[in-house]
């Protein structure tokens, strides 16, 4: 139904903040 595909955009975009921030983390600790 609605709630599975809503479920799966969650953890799309939980993946992208989650490699997005890590990111981040790697570059402020490489200055």
């Amino acid at each position: 139904m609605e709630l599975e595909s809503i479920r799966t955009n969650l953890l799309n975009f939980q993946h992208h903040f989650i490699g997005f921030h890590s990111i981040k983390v790697v570059l402020f600790f490489s200055n």
